[in-house]
């Protein structure tokens, strides 16, 4: 957030969280007005009209928010494109075979078109 006041000449306070699954629940108290949000966190609020995407931060436009811009072209800076990843962790302790069995489950996972469709499909979970 402050990379993106500095760019776009904005006076605002920046108020960090200890962790993401804090923000959405303060966003939605009015606590506060604005964050960045990982689309999977975001999905199911934009979608029942409780948050709206202003801009995406990717350096294309994205399927599952059709109508955002990019930040590129909201803020006409460069310096607000950022990629995402995620990654998938487990404990120490696991059982090497549940290890196998999930690296086995994630390798199978789907990757690339089918992926990026599969997020601009309506949540099936509500």
């Amino acid at each position: 957030m402050a990379t993106l006041a500095s760019v776009a000449g904005l006076d605002m306070v920046h108020i960090p969280f200890k962790n993401a699954a804090d923000v959405i629940p303060a966003m939605m108290r009015d606590d506060l007005q604005a964050s960045f949000q990982v689309q999977t966190f975001a999905m199911p609020f934009v979608r029942s009209g409780k948050m709206r995407v202003l801009a995406v931060t990717a350096d294309r436009g994205m399927a599952a928010f059709p109508d955002a811009p990019t930040m590129q072209e909201a803020a006409m800076s460069d310096l607000l494109v950022q990629e995402t990843w995620a990654g998938v962790s487990i404990a120490v302790k696991t059982p090497v075979p549940l290890v196998r069995r999930l690296h086995s489950e994630l390798v199978k996972a789907p990757a690339g078109q089918d992926l990026s469709r599969r997020q601009a499909e309506p949540d099936r979970n509500g």
